[in-house]
């Protein structure tokens, strides 16, 4: 499909829906066939800008492309100029990944070559119990450019802590490879460990957080109430957190920045049915505050496209929570890798991003 603009004319094209298909606008009416492009959605075309033809203008190519993996689109190759080269991932953070999960057991270096060549610079592998911290660590010294741990007992197994659980875990958050504490907090939706438990729990990770001066990795399910209560009244000793894996509510997620948290998002945004409030409440999240995260091997983001065969999540996945994000919040998916990435580092100081994503997975 092509179309012409005068040489020399400064204008802005964006894409919007004419004749019932979508087209590229440009002060009027569009003037390519209508029905050539189907059903692509706005951020799923790209304008390819040619050379002045013999008239004087401008010729351009309006094509579709897949923001998230360019190298499955329609070939934009044309007669008048070479083929555009698609644009290389964006880097990225993921900073929620439990690759100590059992399922990766057998295939864990197959999957950091994808999730390097999807870009993922940094992996931040969540300690949910006493054996997962101390696996994230090591793997972390291991791989320094790449791993950082945390260290702390998810809600559901807020009731196996125990005078020498706190001990471990108050050592091993000492620990260079430990960039936060957690994950902790309380989860109402299962109850798993009893409430009064949970919340205690949730007080000693709190108190330690405070003491090492590490941010908190958060995690509130169906408990916001008792979960505000509790940080609101020690938010002034501690450094930061991310409330992580947010799904609750656009009142809950204003209750949470206005202590300064930041708001991780995972492929819970991706599910048009359970996510469908969520994908209404990241448009008010600004991007200074949000940080993205897979919390693979759970929350498959529902929009890939081919669905894969398992369903089980990973860090490769990560560009499609940004797509959906980017989508939400009507910006460029440069801008959400761009303030994610920015807010992890300085968050959870970090240092900086390795050069080669090939680099970072070396182990050291």
């Amino acid at each position: 499909m092509f179309d012409t603009i005068p040489a020399g004319c400064s204008t802005l094209m964006t894409p919007t829906r004419v004749h019932g298909v979508q087209g590229a606008q440009q002060g009027g009416r569009h003037r390519s066939p209508p029905g050539s492009l189907g059903h692509c959605s706005p951020s799923l075309l790209v304008f390819n800008h040619r050379a002045p033809n013999q008239q004087g203008s401008w010729i351009f190519r309006l094509t579709p492309i897949n923001p998230i993996h360019p190298c499955t689109s329609p070939s934009l190759v044309s007669t008048e100029n070479p083929p555009m080269q698609p644009q290389p991932p964006l880097p990225l953070i993921d900073i929620g990944a439990n690759l100590t999960h059992e399922s990766f057991d057998h295939d864990l270096e197959e999957v950091l070559a994808r999730s390097a060549e999807a870009q993922i610079r940094k992996i931040m592998l969540t300690g949910t119990d006493l054996a997962s911290t101390r696996k994230a660590i090591e793997w972390a010294a291991q791989r320094p450019n790449l791993f950082h741990a945390t260290a702390g007992f998810h809600p559901h197994v807020a009731s196996a802590w125990s005078l020498e659980a706190a001990r471990e875990i108050a050592e091993l958050v000492k620990n260079d490879e430990v960039v936060a504490v957690g994950e902790c907090g309380l989860d109402y939706n299962r109850d798993f460990s009893p409430r009064e438990t949970q919340r205690d729990v949730f007080n000693a990770h709190l108190s330690l957080a405070a003491s090492c001066r590490k941010p908190v990795f958060l995690h509130q399910r169906e408990a916001h109430d008792d979960f505000l209560s509790i940080v609101k009244a020690r938010r002034d000793e501690l450094v930061g957190g991310v409330v992580h894996c947010f799904t609750d509510t656009r009142s809950a997620m204003e209750d949470y920045l206005e202590l300064g948290f930041y708001i991780g998002i995972t492929g819970w945004v991706c599910d048009d049915r359970r996510g469908k409030e969520l994908q209404e409440t990241v448009r008010h999240l600004p991007l200074e505050r949000l940080l993205i995260e897979t919390d693979a091997p759970y929350l498959l983001p529902r929009t890939l496209r081919p669905r894969p065969k398992s369903r089980r999540n990973e860090p490769c996945y990560l560009p499609e929570v940004v797509a959906m994000l980017a989508q939400c919040k009507q910006c460029a998916p440069e801008e959400i890798a761009r303030y994610s990435t920015r807010n992890a580092l300085q968050l959870f100081n970090l240092g900086t991003l390795a050069e080669d994503p090939a680099e970072a997975s070396e182990v050291g």
